[in-house]
């Protein structure tokens, strides 16, 4: 056996893991201390629950073959994969949120596109005129 390891931190063949937390499998780490989620993974299950969405129900609208919709979505949400951006701009156009929201890291960034997705053309415009107006670039 290889790859269990035992109360005593160490692997079925005596050698010792790199850290008490991790779990290697013929050298590659295969468990280890909890990580943060990706903020694709975060924002993609946020849209998904905003508009009522099952996973499934979000892959299939997205394109994707319903065999492997729910298994995919649920690894994207997990932060094990993520989608290339043709699959990422799929899946926004489907949760009704710009593509940028996926991405955003900075939360009020985030609430921004979601703000925007839901304004008209001439919403949007009012906004980055008063935006321009209050803000003045500093230069140098």
């Amino acid at each position: 056996m290889c790859c269990t390891a035992s109360k005593n931190n160490l692997v079925s063949d005596g050698r010792e893991l790199p850290h008490p937390m991790r779990l290697y499998l013929w050298g590659m780490e295969v468990a280890g201390p909890a990580k943060e989620r990706p903020t694709f993974a975060l924002r993609l299950r946020e849209a998904r629950e905003r508009v009522g969405l099952s996973q499934i129900e979000l892959g299939r609208q997205a394109g994707l073959d319903p065999s492997v919709a729910s298994p995919r979505i649920n690894q994207y949400e997990k932060g094990q994969h993520v989608p290339h951006l043709a699959t990422a701009k799929r899946l926004a156009e489907v949760l009704r949120v710009p593509t940028a929201f996926l991405f955003a890291e900075d939360e009020q960034l985030a609430k921004l596109l979601l703000l925007w997705a839901d304004m008209t053309p001439s919403e949007r415009k009012k906004l980055l005129k008063s935006a321009e107006t209050e803000h003045k670039p500093t230069v140098g």
